[in-house]
Order: C-alpha cells, then sequence, then structure tokens
C-alpha cells in the first residue's frame, strides 16, 4: 500500500487519469465521492521489490498495463479488464482511507500498520485491506455476471454515455412481473435489459 521516497523517485512523471470504462465502475461504486484528481501510474518500475501494486496519496502504481476494453469482446469474456478493474477499484479504497484521514500520509501510515499488527501480521486481515478486497467484490453483479455485464456492453456500443452518463449503483434489479427484464439506474435516467431465454439481451436506454 505504501510507497517509500525511493520508490516515488524511480515511478516519477505524470500518471494517467481513470478512463471511461473504468469510470463506469468506478461512478457505480463510489458514486460522487470519487473525484478526478486521481492519477494512475502504469507499468511501475518495482525493481527495491515488495508489492506489485502500491497507493500514495492519491496516486496508485500499478506493474500492470493498461488495459482498455477490447473492441466486440462482451465483457464477460475479457479477463484482462476484469482483472485491472478489480485491481484499481482496490487501490481507490485506499486513496478513500487516504482522504478520510485528511489527506495525512502519517497518519493512515501509522493506522494502517497499527491495524497490521492487531491482525496479527495478516495482510488480508488488517482492516484497511479487508476493506479493500469488499469494496472491489460489489462490482462482481455489474463487472461478471453474464447479465450484468451486458448493461456495459450496450452503454459502450449504443453511446448511452452521452445521454445517460454512468451507473450509479453496483447492481441491476430484476422486474417483479417480468423475469426477463432487468433495470439498472444511471445519472441522467435509467436502462433495461430484455433477455431471452438463452441470456442474450437488449438494451433500452430511457432519459430522465
Amino acid at each position: 500500500m505504501f510507497a517509500d521516497l525511493g520508490f516515488l523517485v524511480l515511478n516519477a512523471g505524470n500518471g494517467e487519469e481513470t478512463t471511461a470504462d473504468q469510470d463506469f465502475f468506478i461512478n457505480a461504486l463510489y458514486g460522487t465521492s470519487h473525484d478526478d484528481d486521481v492519477q494512475v501510474y502504469y507499468g511501475a518500475n518495482f525493481a527495491f521489490g515488495g508489492a506489485a501494486d502500491v497507493t500514495y496519496g492519491n496516486r496508485i502504481y500499478t506493474s500492470l498495463h493498461r488495459s482498455s476494453r477490447l473492441a466486440r469482446t462482451p465483457l464477460r469474456r475479457d479477463r484482462v479488464f476484469q482483472q485491472s478493474t478489480k485491481l484499481l477499484l482496490h487501490e481507490l479504497t485506499h486513496v478513500m482511507q487516504y482522504k478520510a484521514f485528511n489527506g495525512s500520509h502519517s497518519a493512515l501510515a501509522w493506522a494502517y500498520i497499527k491495524g497490521y499488527c492487531k491482525a496479527g501480521f495478516d495482510y488480508f486481515r488488517n482492516p484497511f485491506e479487508m476493506e479493500a478486497f469488499q469494496m472491489q467484490e460489489q462490482v462482481n453483479k455489474l463487472l461478471e455476471d453474464e447479465i450484468g455485464t451486458q448493461f456495459m456492453d450496450n452503454w459502450k456500443s449504443n453511446f448511452w454515455a452521452t445521454t445517460l452518463g454512468l451507473p450509479t449503483r453496483t447492481d441491476y434489479v430484476r422486474s417483479p412481473n417480468e423475469p426477463s427484464r432487468y433495470f439498472l439506474p444511471f445519472q441522467s435516467g435509467s436502462a433495461t435489459l430484455d433477455c431471452n431465454p438463452t441470456g442474450e439481451c437488449v438494451g433500452t436506454p430511457k432519459v430522465g
């Protein structure tokens, strides 16, 4: 989670903003609490060893390379994008934790170390990491689910971003009257999926 001075010098430069495809899931998970000042450093140099992903303030460093959605590939089959998106959401949780400590690196570092010690030096039982893992899993219905992934497929291929904006929740709702119909709210409306018995869906946007 943390970076030392040598690591920061080794990876000096400008990061990248999150992409529109990534923002689809970021907004669904964090809503307006996500700020655009987050910078992602892809292909970071971890020559000094340690973790393969590090967050320092609002900067996220990852050994992965930037991953965009593959053209014409259904999201449920795009494993590289799924993996990188979960990693990003995990690290974004650490950014939120940093901001919860009023942007104090030292206060967060001390709390993180205390949590690590209380967890018996178990990385996965550290409260800060437990929260990050829990948050990244909350998008599973949109990122991996056979039905849910088709909301993004339709959003991307039909250019819904210009009319609907981004989703505002991480799970879709099934119609109580029509079991093959599903809904997902967006910033400027909602989207409906009508699915056939094979699981293929047709999407319809509704503005307002």
